[in-house]
């Protein structure tokens, strides 16, 4: 006894609306798609290999397996460390705009909003704006 399922290339699944929780092979991709009886194509449920594929996106065979990638960590820990303490320094972006007038200055840990003083000259040829 054999047990089959709908079946079709990539592009009749893709266009395909099956129902509530049918299940479809596709022949093309070696896939299974999921379908929810709304979305045109379901949810493709990609073969172990592709998975792979995706996962790595162009890894060296140096870092193709998750345990290169934490023995890789591992031994740069200290680096890590150093790049997470100097990242800790840089300015976050503010919460909010500062109010007209006023400009924001940082003191290496927080954002202050400073009023911005200014004088006008004009001395009838020329106008001069100086900020302090």
């Amino acid at each position: 006894m054999a047990f089959q399922l709908f079946r079709g290339t990539d592009a009749q699944v893709a266009g395909y609306n099956g129902a509530d929780g049918e299940i479809v092979y596709n022949m093309t991709n070696k896939s299974l798609h999921v379908f929810d009886g709304v979305t045109a194509g379901g949810f493709e449920l990609k073969n172990a290999e592709a998975m792979k594929q995706e996962l790595l996106a162009g890894a060296t065979t140096a870092y193709d397996t998750l345990k290169e990638i934490e023995d890789y960590i591992n031994a740069n820990e200290g680096s890590m460390g150093s790049l997470l303490t100097d990242l800790s320094t840089k300015a976050p972006k503010p919460a909010a705009p500062s109010n007209n007038g006023e400009f924001l200055t940082w003191d290496g840990s927080n954002f202050a909003n400073t009023v911005l003083g200014m004088t006008r000259t004009d001395d009838g040829v020329n106008t001069t704006f100086t900020f302090s």
